[in-house]
């Protein structure tokens, strides 16, 4: 039996990229609806030259060139101005995410579909409601770069800031700069704090292409409320250490839920609908994804305290909950289980070795005992009900869910396991190995 933590793959694919990809495209998919997308295109550049010479009428020389343009409405000069400065930060998204051209992808056609169902629900945005989303992130980001590039208005602002102090919850400071898919909470929850000063700075009218309108600033609000959804989510991407299934995956389902009851929300704007509704649509393609590959569920049933019981609190049918125990089972006869000694010979209740994950459902049926089977009622348990070995699957699923207190106190899942070696070396061996694999 290996000793060797995360030995998994799935049918030729590395899947575990698919929780970080979820969540990054979640992110993307709701700023989208925020933030007016300029594209790179080119176009052709006239260069002057004389009509004719010597008799001879000489074509004009055309340079393609590449310039910005808005792909989300006309453009403007304010669109030329905001694309300009937030080229930088739109070449540093492209290289987070890594695969760009997929990512964009699934975002435009999702984003679309999103729109198509919920205007088949009633829930419409509007022209007005569509040009004041697009135009948040794009002022929001635009003013910071603008204020931080420039020391005459990083001076001002700290002189507004100054005379404003008695308004301002706090000892902040300075504009948060935006850094895709990391910072652009911070970014808009700093401009957010300063409203009143930036509604001054942006009096002036070299200003206004980043002055937030009227309807904007309360709808930047909500959007501040939808991110913080992705906090935590952001925050275990993150991290230097890889985030483990574990971990990932239950994250993952509680923001789905989070973003399935802000699109269910008759109070929000309908573009707050939509946009928290593209994410749930972006979430449900990639657990289908996920569900292909055993590796996550067997993980979460193999951390203490989440077990069978994680699904069914999180809306699985008992059916589907019967085939993951099924599946658990079978995995455990087929490379962990112990071959019998003279001196423990294996219960005749148990799966044999051989057992497919079909022949196994039985023993995972709702309303039955997972490890014995229906003992007669009239005789005395005592004398019927077999000796359950510690280390076996089943009974660790049929113990009660361990406190998460505990996992914690034990230094977390692989520490907690490793110390469950010496009392159950070969369940130990089988959570090791699934509850190691990556969530990314």
């Amino acid at each position: 039996m290996s000793s060797t933590y995360y030995e998994f793959n799935c049918e030729g694919e590395h899947y575990a990229t698919s929780d970080l990809v979820c969540h990054l495209i979640s992110y993307k998919i709701i700023i989208s609806f925020f933030f007016k997308q300029y594209k790179k295109k080119k176009q052709p550049k006239v260069q002057n030259g004389s009509k004719r010479k010597n008799g001879v009428t000489h074509t004009p020389a055309i340079e393609l060139v590449e310039v910005d343009v808005a792909t989300d409405g006309p453009e403007s000069t304010e669109d030329a101005e905001l694309a300009s400065l937030l080229e930088e930060d739109e070449s540093q998204l492209e290289d987070t995410c890594g695969q760009a051209a997929h990512d964009t992808e699934v975002t435009n056609t999702t984003r679309a579909k999103a729109i198509r169902e919920m205007r088949e629900k009633r829930v419409i945005i509007t022209d007005e409601q569509n040009k004041e989303a697009l135009g948040i992130f794009p002022k929001v980001a635009g003013l910071v770069k603008k204020v931080h590039n420039s020391t005459t208005l990083g001076k001002q602002f700290a002189r507004l800031r100054a005379a404003n102090a008695h308004h301002l919850d706090g000892d902040k400071e300075t504009l948060d700069r935006r850094v895709p898919t990391r910072s652009d909470l911070a970014c808009l929850d700093a401009h957010l704090y300063f409203e009143k000063v930036i509604k001054q700075l942006t009096v002036a009218a070299e200003l206004k292409s980043f002055r937030l309108t009227d309807g904007q600033w309360p709808l930047a609000g909500t959007l501040a409320d939808i991110l913080s959804l992705l906090s935590d989510p952001t925050k275990l991407f993150s991290r230097a250490e890889v985030p483990l299934i574990p971990n990932s995956v239950p994250m993952l389902t509680r923001l789905e839920g989070g973003l399935r009851s802000v699109s269910n929300d008759a109070e929000l704007p309908p573009v707050i609908h939509v946009a928290a509704y593209a994410g749930v649509l972006l979430s449900e393609k990639y657990y289908n994804v996920m569900d292909e590959c055993e590796v996550y569920r067997i993980a979460i049933v193999m951390s203490p305290d989440k077990k069978l019981q994680w699904f069914t609190a999180n809306g699985y049918s008992s059916a589907v909950v019967a085939q993951i125990c099924a599946l658990v089972v079978s995995r455990w006869q087929e490379n962990y289980k112990p071959p019998p000694s003279s001196a423990t010979a294996t219960p005749s209740s148990l799966v044999t070795p051989r057992q497919s994950v079909s022949e196994s459902t039985s023993l995972c049926q709702p309303g039955t005992n997972s490890t014995v089977q229906r003992i007669s009622r009239w005789l005395p348990p005592s004398t019927v009900a077999p000796e359950r070995p510690e280390d076996d699957i089943s009974t660790y699923l049929d113990e009660p869910v361990v406190p998460l207190s505990h996992v914690n106190a034990a230094g977390g899942l692989l520490k907690f396991w490793e110390g469950m070696r010496e009392k159950r070396s070969s369940v130990a061996q089988m959570a090791l190995n699934y509850c190691s694999a990556p969530g990314m």
